[in-house]
Protein backbone atom coordinates (compact mmCIF):
# COMPACT_ATOMS: atom_id res chain seq x y z
CA UNK A 1 0.00 0.00 0.00
CA UNK A 2 1.24 3.61 -0.86
CA UNK A 3 2.07 5.53 1.90
CA UNK A 4 -0.15 8.53 2.83
CA UNK A 5 0.43 11.86 0.71
CA UNK A 6 0.19 14.80 2.44
CA UNK A 7 -1.38 17.65 0.07
CA UNK A 8 -1.37 20.97 0.93
CA UNK A 9 -3.80 22.96 -0.95
CA UNK A 10 -3.90 27.04 -0.46
CA UNK A 11 -7.72 28.64 -0.74
CA UNK A 12 -8.64 31.92 -0.61
CA UNK A 13 -11.11 33.12 -3.25
CA UNK A 14 -14.54 33.37 -1.90
CA UNK A 15 -16.52 34.82 -5.06
CA UNK A 16 -15.95 31.68 -7.41
CA UNK A 17 -18.34 29.13 -5.87
CA UNK A 18 -19.28 25.49 -6.52
CA UNK A 19 -22.98 24.20 -5.65
CA UNK A 20 -22.36 19.75 -5.62
CA UNK A 21 -24.78 17.81 -3.54
CA UNK A 22 -21.34 15.31 -2.85
CA UNK A 23 -19.75 18.94 -0.81
CA UNK A 24 -21.21 18.21 2.33
CA UNK A 25 -19.75 18.85 6.12
CA UNK A 26 -17.46 21.83 4.68
CA UNK A 27 -17.14 23.67 7.90
CA UNK A 28 -18.73 27.17 7.84
CA UNK A 29 -15.16 29.33 8.04
CA UNK A 30 -14.41 27.96 4.26
CA UNK A 31 -17.90 28.61 2.88
CA UNK A 32 -18.22 31.93 0.93
CA UNK A 33 -20.55 34.62 1.37
CA UNK A 34 -23.46 32.83 -0.16
CA UNK A 35 -23.04 29.70 1.64
CA UNK A 36 -21.57 27.87 -0.82
CA UNK A 37 -18.18 26.47 -1.13
CA UNK A 38 -15.66 28.62 -3.16
CA UNK A 39 -14.54 26.00 -6.39
CA UNK A 40 -10.70 26.02 -4.19
CA UNK A 41 -11.89 24.75 -1.25
CA UNK A 42 -14.22 22.45 -2.91
CA UNK A 43 -11.37 20.42 -4.91
CA UNK A 44 -10.07 20.18 -1.95
CA UNK A 45 -12.89 18.92 0.11
CA UNK A 46 -13.68 16.54 -3.23
CA UNK A 47 -9.91 15.26 -2.36
CA UNK A 48 -10.37 15.22 1.64
CA UNK A 49 -13.60 12.74 1.30
CA UNK A 50 -12.59 10.38 -1.68
CA UNK A 51 -8.95 9.80 -1.16
CA UNK A 52 -8.39 8.17 2.14
CA UNK A 53 -4.57 7.49 1.40
CA UNK A 54 -4.50 11.71 1.15
CA UNK A 55 -4.09 14.21 4.40
CA UNK A 56 -5.69 17.27 2.91
CA UNK A 57 -4.33 20.17 4.73
CA UNK A 58 -6.77 23.04 3.39
CA UNK A 59 -4.55 26.24 3.81
CA UNK A 60 -5.93 29.84 3.81
CA UNK A 61 -3.84 33.47 3.46
CA UNK A 62 -3.74 33.29 7.24
CA UNK A 63 -2.36 30.41 7.71
CA UNK A 64 0.55 30.68 5.31
CA UNK A 65 3.77 29.87 6.67
CA UNK A 66 7.10 28.01 5.24
CA UNK A 67 6.89 25.83 8.49
CA UNK A 68 2.92 24.88 7.47
CA UNK A 69 3.98 24.02 3.36
CA UNK A 70 6.87 21.89 5.28
CA UNK A 71 4.55 19.82 6.73
CA UNK A 72 3.57 18.67 3.60
CA UNK A 73 5.01 16.47 0.99
CA UNK A 74 3.41 18.59 -2.21
CA UNK A 75 1.57 22.34 -2.02
CA UNK A 76 -1.14 23.13 -4.46
CA UNK A 77 -1.68 26.63 -4.80
CA UNK A 78 -4.90 28.00 -5.87
CA UNK A 79 -4.49 31.07 -4.12
CA UNK A 80 -1.26 32.42 -5.79
CA UNK A 81 1.15 35.27 -5.57
CA UNK A 82 -1.25 37.68 -7.78
CA UNK A 83 -3.73 36.90 -4.77
CA UNK A 84 -1.04 37.65 -2.86
CA UNK A 85 -0.38 40.76 -3.64
CA UNK A 86 -3.90 41.97 -4.06
CA UNK A 87 -4.31 41.14 -0.28
CA UNK A 88 -1.80 42.45 0.54
CA UNK A 89 0.71 44.79 -1.53
CA UNK A 90 4.11 44.63 -2.74
CA UNK A 91 5.13 43.44 0.75
CA UNK A 92 3.20 40.68 0.85
CA UNK A 93 4.02 39.36 -2.29
CA UNK A 94 8.06 39.63 -1.43
CA UNK A 95 7.20 37.92 1.76
CA UNK A 96 4.92 34.78 0.37
CA UNK A 97 7.64 34.58 -3.14
CA UNK A 98 10.11 34.05 -0.10
CA UNK A 99 7.77 31.18 1.59
CA UNK A 100 6.65 29.76 -1.94
CA UNK A 101 10.39 29.22 -2.79
CA UNK A 102 11.89 28.27 0.35
CA UNK A 103 9.47 25.44 1.16
CA UNK A 104 10.93 21.52 1.27
CA UNK A 105 7.46 20.79 -0.16
CA UNK A 106 7.10 20.33 -4.44
CA UNK A 107 5.50 23.56 -5.16
CA UNK A 108 3.00 23.67 -8.22
CA UNK A 109 3.14 25.96 -9.48
CA UNK A 110 6.52 26.77 -9.24
CA UNK A 111 7.51 30.42 -8.40
CA UNK A 112 9.26 30.67 -11.85
CA UNK A 113 5.50 29.53 -13.66
CA UNK A 114 3.77 31.92 -11.80
CA UNK A 115 6.45 34.78 -12.40
CA UNK A 116 6.40 34.25 -16.21
CA UNK A 117 2.45 34.08 -16.03
CA UNK A 118 2.32 37.46 -13.88
CA UNK A 119 4.59 38.94 -16.86
CA UNK A 120 2.05 39.46 -19.65
CA UNK A 121 4.75 40.64 -21.68
CA UNK A 122 6.83 38.05 -21.61
CA UNK A 123 4.97 35.56 -22.18
CA UNK A 124 2.91 37.42 -25.19
CA UNK A 125 6.31 37.86 -26.53
CA UNK A 126 7.13 33.56 -26.25
CA UNK A 127 3.69 32.75 -27.78
CA UNK A 128 3.99 35.76 -30.78
CA UNK A 129 7.42 34.42 -31.10
CA UNK A 130 5.91 30.96 -32.11
CA UNK A 131 2.94 32.31 -34.05
CA UNK A 132 -0.08 32.52 -31.83
CA UNK A 133 -2.04 35.66 -32.32
CA UNK A 134 -2.43 38.32 -29.28
CA UNK A 135 -3.41 41.70 -29.20
CA UNK A 136 -0.21 44.47 -30.09
CA UNK A 137 0.87 46.08 -27.09
CA UNK A 138 3.97 47.36 -25.86
CA UNK A 139 5.22 47.84 -22.23
CA UNK A 140 7.14 49.89 -19.89
CA UNK A 141 8.37 48.25 -16.32
CA UNK A 142 8.82 49.92 -13.02
CA UNK A 143 12.02 49.49 -13.09
CA UNK A 144 12.44 51.38 -16.10
CA UNK A 145 10.36 54.14 -14.77
CA UNK A 146 11.58 54.28 -11.05
CA UNK A 147 15.14 54.52 -12.51
CA UNK A 148 14.22 58.07 -13.98
CA UNK A 149 13.75 61.54 -12.43
CA UNK A 150 10.81 63.61 -12.90
CA UNK A 151 11.97 65.45 -15.54
CA UNK A 152 13.21 62.15 -17.34
CA UNK A 153 9.46 60.52 -16.47
CA UNK A 154 7.69 63.44 -18.34
CA UNK A 155 10.12 62.45 -21.09
CA UNK A 156 9.02 58.93 -20.94
CA UNK A 157 5.27 59.82 -20.71
CA UNK A 158 5.93 61.50 -24.19
CA UNK A 159 8.13 58.85 -25.05
CA UNK A 160 4.92 56.12 -24.51
CA UNK A 161 2.29 58.51 -26.08
CA UNK A 162 3.76 58.55 -29.30
CA UNK A 163 5.05 55.18 -29.87
CA UNK A 164 0.83 54.42 -28.83
CA UNK A 165 0.04 57.38 -31.73
CA UNK A 166 2.16 55.88 -34.03
CA UNK A 167 0.66 52.19 -34.06
CA UNK A 168 -2.46 54.23 -35.22
CA UNK A 169 -4.33 52.38 -32.88
CA UNK A 170 -8.20 53.78 -32.29
CA UNK A 171 -7.99 53.28 -28.61
CA UNK A 172 -5.73 51.95 -26.10
CA UNK A 173 -6.46 49.51 -23.08
CA UNK A 174 -3.29 49.39 -20.10
CA UNK A 175 -3.08 46.72 -17.99
CA UNK A 176 -0.88 46.66 -15.17
CA UNK A 177 1.16 43.50 -14.73
CA UNK A 178 -0.14 41.70 -10.57
CA UNK A 179 -3.47 43.27 -12.05
CA UNK A 180 -6.20 40.77 -11.78
CA UNK A 181 -10.05 41.03 -11.58
CA UNK A 182 -9.88 44.47 -13.50
CA UNK A 183 -7.93 46.39 -10.74
CA UNK A 184 -5.56 49.02 -12.34
CA UNK A 185 -7.16 49.02 -15.78
CA UNK A 186 -7.91 52.07 -17.60
CA UNK A 187 -9.91 51.83 -20.78
CA UNK A 188 -9.16 54.56 -23.69
CA UNK A 189 -11.64 53.74 -26.46
CA UNK A 190 -10.81 57.48 -28.45
CA UNK A 191 -6.79 57.95 -28.69
CA UNK A 192 -7.90 61.55 -29.54
CA UNK A 193 -8.72 61.90 -25.54
CA UNK A 194 -5.27 60.47 -24.75
CA UNK A 195 -2.68 62.85 -23.42
CA UNK A 196 0.82 63.18 -22.04
CA UNK A 197 -0.82 64.11 -18.97
CA UNK A 198 -3.16 61.64 -18.71
CA UNK A 199 -0.50 59.01 -19.43
CA UNK A 200 2.07 60.69 -17.05
CA UNK A 201 -0.61 60.37 -14.28
CA UNK A 202 -1.44 56.75 -15.29
CA UNK A 203 2.42 55.49 -14.51
CA UNK A 204 2.98 57.49 -11.88
CA UNK A 205 -0.10 55.96 -9.84
CA UNK A 206 0.69 52.47 -11.42
CA UNK A 207 4.27 52.51 -10.24
CA UNK A 208 4.54 54.57 -6.99
CA UNK A 209 1.23 54.45 -5.30
CA UNK A 210 0.07 50.90 -6.42
CA UNK A 211 3.37 49.55 -6.93
CA UNK A 212 2.35 47.30 -10.32
CA UNK A 213 5.40 45.80 -11.72
CA UNK A 214 5.04 46.75 -15.63
CA UNK A 215 2.37 48.38 -17.47
CA UNK A 216 1.29 46.84 -21.01
CA UNK A 217 -0.80 49.57 -23.60
CA UNK A 218 -2.79 46.98 -25.55
CA UNK A 219 -4.76 48.08 -28.67
CA UNK A 220 -8.62 48.45 -28.05
CA UNK A 221 -10.03 45.84 -29.79
CA UNK A 222 -13.48 47.35 -30.49
CA UNK A 223 -15.11 44.48 -31.02
CA UNK A 224 -14.36 43.11 -28.02
CA UNK A 225 -17.00 44.23 -25.49
CA UNK A 226 -19.69 42.77 -28.43
CA UNK A 227 -18.30 39.58 -28.30
CA UNK A 228 -17.82 36.44 -25.94
CA UNK A 229 -14.40 36.25 -24.24
CA UNK A 230 -14.29 32.33 -24.37
CA UNK A 231 -12.02 30.60 -21.41
CA UNK A 232 -11.15 27.42 -22.47
CA UNK A 233 -9.94 25.04 -19.22
CA UNK A 234 -6.90 21.91 -20.32
CA UNK A 235 -5.71 19.79 -17.75
CA UNK A 236 -2.58 18.12 -18.32
CA UNK A 237 -2.45 19.35 -21.72
CA UNK A 238 -6.11 17.78 -22.47
CA UNK A 239 -9.19 20.20 -23.36
CA UNK A 240 -11.86 20.06 -20.83
CA UNK A 241 -14.07 22.65 -21.17
CA UNK A 242 -14.92 26.02 -21.58
CA UNK A 243 -16.76 29.29 -20.60
CA UNK A 244 -18.43 32.39 -22.88
CA UNK A 245 -18.61 35.71 -20.95
CA UNK A 246 -19.55 39.39 -22.32
CA UNK A 247 -18.39 41.99 -19.57
CA UNK A 248 -20.14 45.01 -19.17
CA UNK A 249 -17.11 47.60 -19.67
CA UNK A 250 -19.04 49.89 -17.25
CA UNK A 251 -18.46 47.61 -14.66
CA UNK A 252 -14.55 46.69 -15.20
CA UNK A 253 -12.36 47.34 -12.37
CA UNK A 254 -14.87 47.84 -9.92
CA UNK A 255 -15.00 44.48 -8.46
CA UNK A 256 -18.43 43.83 -8.90
CA UNK A 257 -18.60 43.44 -12.63
CA UNK A 258 -21.64 42.36 -14.32
CA UNK A 259 -21.11 39.00 -16.52
CA UNK A 260 -23.11 37.49 -19.21
CA UNK A 261 -22.35 34.02 -19.43
CA UNK A 262 -22.69 30.75 -21.50
CA UNK A 263 -20.71 27.64 -22.57
CA UNK A 264 -20.46 25.52 -26.27
CA UNK A 265 -23.49 24.40 -28.01
CA UNK A 266 -21.70 20.47 -26.78
CA UNK A 267 -21.73 21.39 -23.46
CA UNK A 268 -24.60 22.35 -22.12
CA UNK A 269 -25.18 25.91 -24.05
CA UNK A 270 -25.27 27.83 -26.90
CA UNK A 271 -21.76 28.77 -28.51
CA UNK A 272 -21.77 27.27 -31.33
CA UNK A 273 -19.07 24.78 -32.49
CA UNK A 274 -17.53 27.36 -35.03
CA UNK A 275 -16.35 29.89 -32.74
CA UNK A 276 -15.01 27.08 -29.94
CA UNK A 277 -12.74 24.69 -32.56
CA UNK A 278 -10.46 26.90 -33.66
CA UNK A 279 -9.66 27.68 -30.07
CA UNK A 280 -9.12 24.80 -29.41
CA UNK A 281 -6.23 24.29 -32.50
CA UNK A 282 -4.72 27.23 -30.97
CA UNK A 283 -4.57 26.30 -27.46
CA UNK A 284 -2.55 23.33 -28.79
CA UNK A 285 -0.22 25.04 -30.15
CA UNK A 286 -0.41 26.67 -26.63
CA UNK A 287 0.20 24.01 -24.65
CA UNK A 288 3.00 23.00 -26.55
CA UNK A 289 4.93 26.25 -26.58
CA UNK A 290 4.37 26.69 -22.94
CA UNK A 291 7.34 25.77 -20.07
CA UNK A 292 6.27 22.37 -18.77
CA UNK A 293 6.54 21.95 -14.66
CA UNK A 294 9.07 19.17 -13.92
CA UNK A 295 9.38 17.90 -17.26
CA UNK A 296 5.75 16.77 -17.23
CA UNK A 297 2.07 18.76 -18.87
CA UNK A 298 1.16 21.34 -16.90
CA UNK A 299 -1.66 20.59 -14.28
CA UNK A 300 -4.70 23.07 -14.85
CA UNK A 301 -3.99 25.66 -17.62
CA UNK A 302 -6.74 28.45 -18.57
CA UNK A 303 -6.48 30.36 -22.26
CA UNK A 304 -9.06 33.44 -22.35
CA UNK A 305 -9.76 34.26 -26.04
CA UNK A 306 -10.81 37.74 -27.14
CA UNK A 307 -12.58 38.99 -30.15
CA UNK A 308 -11.41 40.11 -32.82
CA UNK A 309 -8.40 40.18 -34.32
CA UNK A 310 -8.04 43.63 -36.42
CA UNK A 311 -7.37 43.05 -40.65
CA UNK A 312 -9.04 39.17 -40.33
CA UNK A 313 -11.19 37.98 -42.47
CA UNK A 314 -14.02 36.50 -41.04
CA UNK A 315 -14.14 32.42 -40.41
CA UNK A 316 -15.28 30.71 -43.42
CA UNK A 317 -19.04 30.67 -44.15
CA UNK A 318 -19.66 32.86 -41.10
CA UNK A 319 -21.47 35.86 -41.81
CA UNK A 320 -19.43 38.80 -40.67
CA UNK A 321 -21.92 40.13 -37.71
CA UNK A 322 -21.89 36.43 -36.20
CA UNK A 323 -18.10 35.59 -35.44
CA UNK A 324 -14.44 37.10 -36.39
CA UNK A 325 -10.99 35.38 -35.24
CA UNK A 326 -9.90 35.04 -31.61
CA UNK A 327 -6.84 36.11 -30.15
CA UNK A 328 -5.32 35.18 -26.95
CA UNK A 329 -6.15 37.30 -24.48
CA UNK A 330 -4.30 36.09 -21.12
CA UNK A 331 -3.16 32.64 -19.83
CA UNK A 332 -4.08 31.55 -16.20
CA UNK A 333 -2.54 28.47 -14.21
CA UNK A 334 -4.55 28.73 -11.23
CA UNK A 335 -7.67 30.59 -12.42
CA UNK A 336 -11.38 30.92 -11.29
CA UNK A 337 -13.22 27.61 -11.99
CA UNK A 338 -16.64 28.57 -12.79
CA UNK A 339 -17.88 25.39 -12.07
CA UNK A 340 -21.29 25.75 -12.27
CA UNK A 341 -21.02 26.27 -16.20
CA UNK A 342 -21.28 23.33 -18.50
CA UNK A 343 -21.50 19.61 -18.10
CA UNK A 344 -17.98 18.76 -17.22
CA UNK A 345 -17.63 18.75 -13.68
CA UNK A 346 -13.98 20.35 -13.00
CA UNK A 347 -14.23 20.07 -9.13
CA UNK A 348 -13.39 16.40 -9.79
CA UNK A 349 -11.45 16.41 -12.75
CA UNK A 350 -9.46 18.67 -11.44
CA UNK A 351 -9.16 16.83 -7.82
CA UNK A 352 -8.45 13.45 -9.56
CA UNK A 353 -5.69 15.01 -11.76
CA UNK A 354 -4.26 16.67 -8.53
CA UNK A 355 -3.88 13.74 -6.85
CA UNK A 356 -2.51 11.82 -9.42
CA UNK A 357 0.06 14.72 -9.94
CA UNK A 358 1.00 15.01 -6.88
CA UNK A 359 1.96 11.33 -6.09
CA UNK A 360 3.64 11.38 -9.50
CA UNK A 361 6.05 13.85 -8.39
CA UNK A 362 6.37 13.04 -4.81
CA UNK A 363 7.57 9.49 -5.78
CA UNK A 364 10.11 10.83 -7.98
CA UNK A 365 12.07 13.01 -4.96
CA UNK A 366 15.64 13.03 -5.90
CA UNK A 367 15.28 14.01 -9.84
CA UNK A 368 12.21 16.97 -8.54
CA UNK A 369 14.68 18.26 -5.56
CA UNK A 370 17.57 18.81 -8.30
CA UNK A 371 15.26 20.20 -10.34
CA UNK A 372 13.75 22.50 -7.85
CA UNK A 373 17.09 24.02 -6.67
CA UNK A 374 17.48 24.87 -10.57
CA UNK A 375 14.38 26.96 -10.49
CA UNK A 376 14.61 28.88 -7.54
CA UNK A 377 17.98 29.76 -8.38
CA UNK A 378 16.68 31.19 -11.68
CA UNK A 379 13.91 33.17 -9.24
Amino acid sequence: MARSLKLGIVVGRSADTAKRAYLKGIPEKLLGDNEDPPADVAVAWYIKKTYPNVIVDIITPNDISLARFNQNDFIYVLYDLIDCFNEGGIELFRIRTKIYSETKAIMYPTVEMQKLIISKSRYYKLLLDHGIPVAPYISVSKAEYISKTKPQRKVLSREMLSKIKEKEWPGVIAKPELGSYGTGIKIFPDIKKLNETGISKLLEKTFIKDNFEAMLFQRYMEDFPHYFEIRTYWINGKYKKSVGTIIDYNTLGTGDEELYIDTPKNEGGDIPSFIIDPLKEIGKKIIKTLPKMYGSPNLMVRMDFGCCQVGDDTIKGVQPDMCKKYFLNEVELTPNLFPDYGKYDIIKGLGDALVVKARELVEKPTKIKSRKRKIQKKG
